[in-house]
């Protein structure tokens, strides 16, 4: 029952409530803050932009008996991929990796969405074969984040053929985003010729 009072908390952005679920009113009536209970909090405090503090609980949490899971690392990997905050991802994803943890699809794709974003293509893909390497399935939010990502440095042709070639070899439906993507890139590059062409005819 707490646990969903946190939930329903945090889903409408009122941490401060839902921490005084777990500090007040949960030790009053003798109960005690499992690991689905820290990790509802740490996704809060993520949310929120709290990553040092989400860090932290997440530390209490262990020292309390309770080992983080795939589910707790993956939702500190994305709040810091998502603050550009690559190293402390990096550390996080050690850690797992100590602990004998792998990153799964969702893991992935927020590191591989936030390297695209901030300009980071090279180590996204990187991290794009390493998923292959590790045995992690790359579905159409992986491809569609790093399709934008080649685009965005204007290597449309690679774009094109992951799309043509190594979506199809791993069973992935090409959608809406992908299609977009692709077509305002081409469209991006036809106008650049276009004025280049221009300019040239106007000298």
């Amino acid at each position: 029952m707490y646990n969903m009072l946190v939930n329903g908390f945090i889903a409408k952005g009122q941490f401060d409530e839902a921490k005084a679920i777990v500090s007040e009113k949960m030790s009053i009536n003798g109960c005690h803050p499992d690991i689905h209970t820290y990790t509802s909090l740490i996704h809060g405090l993520c949310k929120t932009g709290h990553l040092v503090s989400a860090y932290d609980l997440m530390k209490e949490m262990e020292s309390k008996g309770y080992e983080p899971n795939t589910i707790t690392y993956t939702i500190l990997i994305n709040g810091f991929c998502k603050n550009r905050r690559f190293d402390e991802a990096s550390e996080v994803i050690q850690e797992m990796s100590q602990k004998g943890l792998s990153l799964n699809t969702i893991g992935y794709n927020s590191i591989i969405h936030s390297l695209c974003k901030y300009g980071d293509v090279y180590k996204a893909v990187n991290m794009f074969e390493e998923m292959r390497m590790n045995g992690c399935k790359r579905d159409i939010f992986t491809f569609n984040s790093l399709i934008f990502g080649l685009c965005e440095i204007e290597m449309i042709q690679h774009a094109l053929r992951m799309c043509q070639k190594d979506m199809v070899l791993e069973g992935v439906v090409a959608d809406t985003v992908t299609y977009n993507t692709l077509i305002r890139s081409f469209l991006k590059q036809e106008m650049e010729l276009l004025k280049k062409h221009t300019m040239f005819l106007g000298r």
